[in-house]
């Protein structure tokens, strides 16, 4: 994104604030310009997490898991999100051979 890469992590932070999302995730120094536009656009702070790395946020989102039902995560390719969403589904899939 070059020299505009905060200007439209900024206008996508005040987009997501009012689309009504459970929880935005952003991993990364670059989507935390996100978060805090987000935050400047009304978006509660309970409803924002921001974690430097995907090997934060599963300890970040456990406190939180239960209270939402949508969440959009939002780091660069090298922030390798898939580890993060591995960890979730790992986290709250069902126990195998559970009655």
């Amino acid at each position: 994104l070059g020299e505009a890469s905060a200007a439209f992590h900024a206008e996508l932070g005040r987009v997501v604030a009012g689309l009504g999302l459970g929880l935005l995730v952003t991993v990364g120094p670059l989507a935390r310009e996100l978060a805090r536009a987000a935050r400047e656009a009304g978006m509660p702070d309970e409803r924002i997490a921001s974690v430097g790395s995907a090997d934060e946020v599963l300890a970040a989102l456990q406190p939180r898991l239960a209270h939402f039902r949508t969440a959009l995560f939002k780091g660069s390719r090298g922030a390798r999100l898939e580890r993060a969403v591995d960890s979730l589904r790992l986290h709250l899939a069902p126990a195998r051979g559970a009655a």
